[in-house]
Order: C-alpha cells, then sequence, then structure tokens
C-alpha cells in the first residue's frame, strides 16, 4: 500500500520552530488552517491508530524489503520568494542521514528514507533555522512547504575563503562541461576602456583570446568572435559591443554574474561551435535606491525597488523585485560650450523579478542602446559629412512553474534586433545598412525522476529577418534580404551512478 502525504497531513507531522510551514495547493483551497501537533495530540489514540493502520497495511511481505519513503521540500522567504543555496540536513537518532542545498526554485528532495522518526533542519544566513519532527512510514512521499523568516545578523567585518565555488559545483555535477564564472567585483577590477566591462573581463579567462586593444570582441579556442553565442537573461544579443567595438552594451552596475561556457555544451546549445556566454540582470532587493556613477566615458544612475504590499496582494504576486539604469556618454554636452563633439551613446537596461503566491516565478528583462556618430554641423573642415546610427533592442519574459516532485516547467518569448545606418548627406544616393531580427518562443520541462535521473525537454522556435544593402551612385555592391524559421527540439538525460555521471 503506497500512502502519498498531503501537505495539511505533512504539517499534521510536524513540530515546527524558527519557521512556518505552507500547505499545498490542495489544502490552502480546501480552507482548513495548518497547525503543529501539540505533544499531548502527538501521542492520542486517533494518530496512534492511524499509524497502525499504516504499518499495518504497508507491511512488506516475507522475502520483500520494505520501499523506502522521500520528502518533497519547497522552501521560501517570508514572501514568498523562492530561497537558493538553503541548507537542508535530515537527522535521525542525531546522526545526519542526508543533507543537501535548494536550488534556484527553492527545491530540495531526499530520497531512500527508511521508516521512522527524523527531524529535519533547513537553515540559512539571515534567516531563523527552521526545526521540524517527521515520522515517515513505508513508500511515504512526503511534500512539504516551509516559509523561513528573516533574522538579520549583525558582526564585525571578517574574512572567509569558500571551500567549493560555483565553478567547482558545476564540474562535478555537469558532465564534461568547461564554464567559468566572473563576480561582478571581479569585473570592476579587470582594467577596461574607460569603464568596468564584463565582456572585456572575460578575454582574462583560459582559452579566450582577444583581437586586439581597440575591441571588445573575443575568440574561443579557435572560433571566430560571431560564432560566440552571448545571452542578456537568456536572449540572444546580436553584435553586443557599442559602435567601434570598443566595449559591451551591458551596464555592469545591473549584473548580477556573467558565466563563460567554452566547451561541453549541454543539449540546448547543442549546435554551438565556439562558446556560450550568459550575461545575468540583477533585480535588486525589494528596497528603493538610486545609485549613481560617473566614469571618463559616461554618467550612470541605477534604480530600483518593489511593490506595495497592498498592490501585490490585488494582482496575487508573492513578491516583486525590480532595476533600471540608464547611461549616457557626456562629452558631446560638456564641450558643447568650446566646440560640437560628434559622438554620443545612450542605453537603458531593466529586469524584473516577481513570484506569485503559488510559487510561479516571472521574469522579464530589456534593452536598448543607441550610438550616433554626426559630422553633419561639425564646425572644423572635416571634408566629408558622415551620420552613423547604430543600436540594439533587446526584450524577454519568462514564466517558471516548479513541479511538486522537483524540476520546472517554464515558457519563454523574446525579441532581439540589431541595426546599423550609414549615411553621406551630400550623396544622397548612397545607402549602407544592416538590420537583422529575431522573435522567439519556446518552452522547457524538467522532471527529476530520481535522485539519480533527470530528464529535460525543450522546443524552440525562432522567426528571423535580414536586410543589408551598400548602394552608392546608383549601383548596388552588395545586397541581402531574407526571412525564416528555425525549429528546434532537444532531450537530455543526466543519470549519476555514484561517483559516474552519463
Amino acid at each position: 500500500m503506497m500512502v502519498r502525504t498531503s501537505g495539511l497531513e505533512a504539517a499534521e507531522r510536524c513540530r515546527a520552530g524558527g519557521g512556518e510551514d505552507r500547505s499545498d495547493g490542495r489544502a490552502a483551497r480546501s480552507g482548513r488552517r495548518l497547525r503543529p501537533l501539540s505533544p499531548s495530540r502527538f501521542g492520542g489514540l486517533p494518530l496512534l491508530l492511524s499509524l497502525l493502520a499504516t504499518l499495518l497495511g504497508s507491511t512488506p511481505s516475507l522475502g520483500q524489503s520494505p520501499e523506502p519513503a522521500s520528502i518533497f521540500l519547497h522552501v521560501y522567504d517570508q514572501d514568498g520568494a523562492a530561497l537558493f543555496r538553503v541548507s537542508v540536513r535530515l537527522e535521525k537518532e542525531g546522526s545526519t542521514v542526508s543533507a543537501g542545498f535548494s536550488d534556484r526554485l527553492g527545491f530540495s528532495r531526499l530520497d531512500g528514507l527508511p521508516p521512522g522518526r527524523y527531524v529535519l533542519e533547513l537553515s540559512r544566513l539571515g534567516f531563523q533555522t527552521h526545526r521540524a519532527e517527521l515520522m515517515l512510514g513505508f513508500k511515504d512521499e512526503v511534500e512539504l512547504a516551509v516559509r523561513l523568516q528573516p533574522d538579520p545578523v549583525t558582526i564585525e567585518g571578517i574574512s572567509a575563503e569558500a571551500g567549493r565555488s560555483r565553478e567547482q559545483t558545476r564540474f562535478e555535477e555537469v558532465a564534461g562541461a568547461t564554464v567559468r564564472e566572473i563576480s561582478i567585483a571581479q569585473i570592476r577590477d579587470v582594467p577596461g576602456v574607460a569603464e568596468p566591462d564584463p565582456v572585456r573581463a572575460v578575454e582574462v579567462l583560459p582559452g579566450v583570446v582577444s583581437t586586439s586593444d581597440f575591441s571588445a570582441a573575443f575568440h574561443v579556442r579557435g572560433g571566430s568572435s560571431d560564432q560566440n553565442l552571448i545571452l542578456l537573461d537568456g536572449v540572444p544579443v546580436f553584435s553586443p559591443f557599442h559602435l567601434g567595438g570598443f566595449f559591451s552594451v551591458f551596464n555592469p552596475d545591473v549584473l548580477d554574474r556573467v558565466e563563460l561556457q567554452s566547451g561541453g555544451f549541454p543539449a540546448a546549445f547543442g549546435g554551438r561551435v565556439s562558446s556560450v556566454l550568459s550575461v545575468e540582470t540583477d533585480p535588486g532587493d525589494g528596497e528603493f535606491s538610486v545609485d549613481g556613477g560617473l566614469s571618463l566615458l559616461s554618467a550612470r544612475v541605477a534604480v530600483s525597488g518593489g511593490m506595495p504590499a497592498g498592490l501585490k496582494d490585488r494582482v496575487g504576486l508573492a513578491s516583486v523585485r525590480w532595476r533600471g539604469s540608464a547611461r549616457r556618454s557626456y562629452f558631446d554636452v560638456l564641450l558643447k560650450p568650446a566646440f560640437d563633439f560628434p559622438y554620443h551613446l545612450s542605453d537603458f537596461q531593466a529586469s524584473l523579478e516577481a513570484w506569485t503566491q503559488g510559487g510561479d516565478r516571472i521574469e522579464l528583462t530589456g534593452y536598448q542602446g543607441r550610438d550616433v556618430l554626426d559630422f553633419r554641423d561639425f564646425e572644423s573642415d572635416f571634408p566629408l559629412k558622415i551620420q552613423w546610427d547604430w543600436g540594439n533592442d533587446v526584450a524577454g519574459a519568462t514564466w517558471t512553474r516548479p513541479l511538486e516532485h522537483g524540476g520546472s516547467f517554464s515558457i519563454d518569448g523574446s525579441f532581439s534586433r540589431f541595426g546599423s545606418g550609414l549615411r553621406f548627406p551630400d550623396f544622397g544616393d548612397t545607402d549602407f545598412r544592416t538590420e537583422i531580427e529575431r522573435f522567439g518562443m519556446g518552452t522547457n520541462a524538467e522532471f527529476s525522476l530520481s535522485r539519480e535521473l533527470d530528464l529535460q525537454l525543450g522546443v524552440d522556435s525562432e522567426r528571423l529577418r535580414y536586410d543589408n544593402l551598400v548602394e552608392s551612385g546608383g549601383t548596388v555592391f552588395s545586397e541581402g534580404a531574407g526571412r525564416g524559421w528555425l525549429l528546434a527540439g532537444f532531450t537530455q538525460i543526466d543519470w549519476r551512478l555514484g561517483p559516474w555521471l552519463l
């Protein structure tokens, strides 16, 4: 007999300390209020009879070993946002029998548990430690949703060294992948052109070669610079450089991390021949703040915040965080009283992360940048009038739903465009332009079939359009235009057999 324990029954089995249990969707919809058992109720006759019936119904026959139990855990903060890297420890008779960490959706799975009484402990710096007692029977599947309460820690400055980096974890958990990660602090320490640049910081990694000191483009293991897939929050960015390629379009003030995969790509990037550079935006901590900066090239301002509690309740959201940044070069304005400076750049980058009451995650990201080189009204004796426009537009949205037994299901949509136009006002019949545009939609599902076996499936579709033209004096020297669809699907299975990963 298989016993499937709902969130309500799991909460009735817990005696919680330092945290708050939250029922799953079925218990929440029933309107019943969850409460931990008191010591007197724990030894009551109804529960004793229930446990006796469970044991009798799940007693294995002679010659068969009892099947172990499993715990499926979702961990949230007080606002309902998933908590990443929460330490999960399960004790039995004072000894640790299982341990791990929650993933980015706050999920952790504990399998292979024989019947008995356990103590579950959840801990993370800045939150109260949560301890709860669980009674597991044969083949039980316990689903728990726990909210950790904040517990700020005020300490003097300390110096700490981590024994395990995220790169080491990825090396051990992802077969054959070559992954390098750069923190924002490291990006700021790497010398750049006028201001910190995440793409130029990548050039110091093993296997990466810079094309020149004047360009931020890079080559990985012999591949050309246009064979690198560069993603902003999962959305491809075409030519992610400002005019001239001196530095990239990414503003380090609003970035969370930068990761370069230079080999051993997972199935989702199976057609990649050089590298994958993932740039992730930091949505902030939900508190309103304004930061500014001034470099040798540009002035920057970043604003972050959240959503009022009353508005969140009305739209059904548990947590909302957003952050936006604007940047503009200032030499054309600063030098205006003396002479006209013909160049300026401006860009805007923003991201939003929201969590629903049911644990779903919503992510929005956007970028818009423009470079203008304009010699039309230049007051010097420059012999040729030129107007050169250059810019990128990026937008993306992702909805992710965590699955009860681990894994997730997500749907995403994205738009990306790059365009450049060079015009000579004195020669009206001259036109140099290039443009590429992409619309994409996809869905991705990850299933945790067991502690040893994971399955990932995905389908993607892209609508591409491009338009290139080089024309002068009525003569077309080069042109190309077209549009089409790209469709792709992938499947990936990860199977862990002790120290081996297939």
